[in-house]
């Protein structure tokens, strides 16, 4: 689909623990629900290669599956709360920025309909199903939720998604 989207575009398709990029190569990389499901062993190893393809003072975008408590369902499918996520990068050795759930509001709905998400079977793909109706107010509730998240300080309590913005460690 990428190649036909965008044809000129650099394409690479490898593990996130090894990565065909050389050191230095990026100064922002964005990881969008990627690290949840590396299984457990190259959690740190996929960090590692996240932190050496990054210029010094480059930055990591990551989002990853969050709750209020970690979560673990099999080695390559968990859920991170903020702790556990920070010490994973810190270990890795990158300085968080700033770490926030996001969602608050999908997370809530789903969690009094009694849906929460795991990891996939062999017939579901693990995501709670939403309902069709309502993608405009969805869509306005995100907008809302971007326009408090510019403020510097501000984090928000809950949701199924943690963002992080992560610097290497100098």
């Amino acid at each position: 689909t990428a190649r036909t989207r965008v044809p000129a575009a650099d394409l690479h398709v490898a593990p996130v623990w090894e990565l065909p990029f050389p050191d230095s190569a990026f100064a922002v990389v964005a990881c969008n629900d990627v690290l949840q499901h590396v299984d457990e062993e190259m959690v740190g190893r996929s960090l590692g290669e996240l932190r050496r393809v990054l210029r010094p003072d480059g930055a990591l975008l990551l989002r990853t599956g969050g709750g209020r408590r970690a979560r673990r369902e099999r080695s390559d499918w968990r859920v991170y709360d903020p702790a556990g996520l920070r010490a994973e990068l810190a270990a890795a050795g990158f300085r968080c920025e700033r770490l926030s759930f996001v969602n608050p509001g999908g997370s809530l709905a789903a969690r009094a309909r009694g849906h929460v998400p795991h990891a996939p079977t062999e017939t579901s793909h693990g995501i709670p199903s939403l309902p069709r109706r309502g993608g405009g107010v969805r869509y306005g509730l995100l907008r809302a939720e971007a326009a408090v998240l510019r403020l510097p300080y501000v984090r928000l309590p809950y949701g199924h998604t943690i963002v992080a913005l992560a610097v290497p460690e100098r």
